[in-house]
């Protein structure tokens, strides 16, 4: 407890410091405008189509040929991250497995292209299509063979289609938006209580904003609007699942006995058990094995539905969605353990939720709630019939169907000149609960609360934003773990962006952060912009 209320002291200093650098520039309240403040409160997704006619249309210089229906975007970047504590993964490349990958110093040298080409199509649709391409340097300076077959595969080259989608209206009352697209039915902006749609890339936690960790997915949508309110009904044949760290990576979990359950009488001790699978080849902690991955396509499609009534000064919606479980736990990509297997079955869940917000004067008051069913979990349980060390397995199969309550409020603070504060916090409770889910692999407690506390302010003329964001997770056990992330972006020209800071993970008691305390890191990132 002591450790705990230390912890959780150094994060609450290290909040306030920041906060009183970003306000002590200027502290008079300014009024903001009403429409500004709702402005954030629609759908990111419901879109608009331009109007032909529209002023702003009349302004632009006329083009010819396809220049007037096709608009290029893209941006080339180079970004870097460094490690400030030299350490070891938990698991590495054959033969060495147990002695894991050497990480420190530079642990990223990343140079990234971004495309995104918007169409105008006729009766005013519109198609887009985003496309990214990486190719990381630090890999082949360290030396590729130094790492895992996975982190390889996950860390060194990628190219994937982002958005790609057609949208337009059918009449005047509804309007549809075909293919893979990103839809945010959250109103937080650090925490995910009713934000089901997309997968994130969980690759490296902490590092970026939940906004930029949305993976994409093929759907079909539609939207009614009948006066205030907007209703949408959503089909997803494309099933995408959270991109993890691989086994190999720094961030992949390190086990230890203590994590297992009190094995029966006459069994092995834990670290006995333990020392059993620890000297399993890497590829034995995969989560891509046999039937118990939904295929990404072919599979039962996810669907929803959602209503959303936006009025003066305030918005209420309701959702409802039959979506695959994606991750109930988090922890990931553990091993069948002696024909034990302790990977998350990819089955359908339900999810009834409701969100809102409501603006007094510069504050912003947000909240969400989702009742999450048929959430399942396997589970080590000790065997009622162990008599025989040589035959008998100290460890059985546990199943188990629960359901959760999750619940966020959150508080948004603009009345200082070019500053924005946001506190939320989220709390989950699983019902029904059984003791056995905070052992591995699922390290599932009872009660869990997060709380998201962020400090934004603008400098020169907003040339120069400064950020500060932390985050602590507690359950029933105490304290998680937590991250707090400190960075700046600054424009050097009207199409340069650098940006910069310093992220550091806490935690010394549960995973996955009793591992993840030793991958701070600082990072930058040069940016160029051209259309």
């Amino acid at each position: 407890m002591i450790d705990l209320l230390i912890t959780l002291e150094r994060l609450l200093c290290a909040g306030g410091i920041a906060l009183a650098v970003s306000l002590a520039a200027d502290v008079g309240a300014q009024e903001m405008d009403l429409d500004d403040i709702l402005g954030g409160f629609e759908d990111e997704d419901v879109f608009e189509l331009p109007d032909p006619d529209s002023s702003e249309a009349s302004d632009t210089e006329p083009q010819d040929g396809w220049a007037q229906y096709v608009d290029f975007v893209g941006a080339t970047s180079l970004g870097l991250s460094y490690n400030v504590d030299p350490h070891r993964s938990s698991l590495g490349p054959p033969p060495d497995v147990e002695t894991g990958t050497y990480y420190g110093n530079l642990q990223r040298l990343r140079l990234r292209a971004d495309l995104q080409v918007d169409v105008d199509l006729p009766s005013d649709w519109r198609l887009r299509s985003q496309f990214f391409a990486f190719y990381d340097f630090a890999y082949p300076i360290h030396g590729q063979e130094k790492y895992t077959q996975s982190v390889i595969d996950d860390y060194l080259l990628e190219a994937e289609i982002l958005d790609l989608w057609v949208a337009g209206s059918v009449t005047p009352w509804l309007d549809l938006k075909l293919g893979r697209q990103v839809v945010d039915w959250g109103r937080s902006e650090s925490l995910r209580v009713t934000d089901v749609w997309n997968p994130l890339n969980n690759r490296e936690p902490g590092l970026v904003d939940i906004e930029d960790l949305r993976l994409p997915v093929t759907m079909a949508r539609a939207d009614f609007f009948v006066g205030s309110w907007n209703f949408s009904a959503l089909i997803a044949p494309e099933i995408r699942f959270d991109y993890d760290p691989p086994e190999g990576s720094d961030f992949f979990p390190i086990f230890s006995p203590s994590e297992l359950p009190q094995p029966p009488p006459g069994a092995p001790t834990r670290e006995e058990i333990f020392a059993s699978f620890t000297s399993m080849e890497a590829a034995a902690f995969s989560r891509e094995n046999g039937d118990q991955v939904v295929d990404r396509w072919g599979s039962t499609p996810e669907y929803g539905f959602a209503a959303t009534g936006i009025f003066s000064g305030w918005d209420l919606s309701f959702y409802l969605a039959r979506l695959y479980q994606n991750q109930t736990t988090s922890v990931v990509n553990l091993p069948d353990l002696n024909g034990i297997a302790f990977l998350n079955r990819d089955d359908r869940v339900t999810m009834v939720g409701a969100g809102g917000n409501y603006v007094v004067d510069t504050w912003l008051f947000k909240a969400e709630i989702a009742f999450y069913d048929e959430l399942d979990y396997d589970y080590l349980k000790p065997n009622p019939s162990f008599t025989d060390p040589a035959v008998d397995l100290p460890y059985v199969g546990g199943q188990g169907e629960f359901s959760r309550v999750d619940w966020m409020v959150g508080l948004e603070y603009s009345g200082f000149r070019d500053t924005s504060l946001v506190f939320e916090v989220a709390h989950r409770r699983v019902l029904d609960y059984e003791p056995l889910l905070q052992f591995l692999p699922n390290y599932v407690y009872q009660d869990t609360v997060e709380t998201a506390l962020r400090a934004s302010r603008e400098f020169l003329r907003s040339r120069l934003r400064m950020h500060a964001l932390g985050v602590v997770i507690l359950n029933n056990a105490g304290l998680q773990g937590a991250f707090m992330r400190l960075w700046f972006e600054y424009e050097l020209g009207e199409a340069l962006l650098v940006d910069a800071g310093y992220l550091q993970y806490f935690g010394l008691e549960q995973i996955p952060f009793n591992s993840w305390e030793r991958n701070n890191r600082l990072f930058a990132k040069i940016k160029f912009s051209f259309d």
